[in-house]
């Protein structure tokens, strides 16, 4: 098995240098070891956990322009929000 490590002095592992904060992965009995002798601490990486965003509804003048925050529109320009669209029509 092995562990990620991040190295608190400089020294050479596994022919790689490493300064004091590199990351590493080391096997189970190397990290043992470079932790019991101070060259290392165990390195925990958090897990990314996405955001979800819920869909909001828009309020339109239409029943047919009805949508999601999150629905996407085409026009000549570009893919455009509903909601931007919405705020590019009334400025002109």
């Amino acid at each position: 098995m092995r562990e990620n490590l991040k190295a608190t002095k400089s020294f050479t592992y596994a022919g790689r240098a490493l300064k004091a904060g590199d990351a590493f992965v080391a096997t189970s009995g190397d990290a043992r070891v470079l932790r019991a002798v101070g060259r290392a601490v165990t390195y925990e990486t958090a897990q990314a956990v996405p955001e979800v965003a819920k869909d909001v509804p828009i309020l339109a003048d239409t029943p047919d322009e009805v949508g999601t925050a999150g629905e996407l529109t085409a026009t000549a320009e570009a893919p455009v929000r509903k909601s931007q669209r919405a705020k590019k029509e009334t400025a002109k």
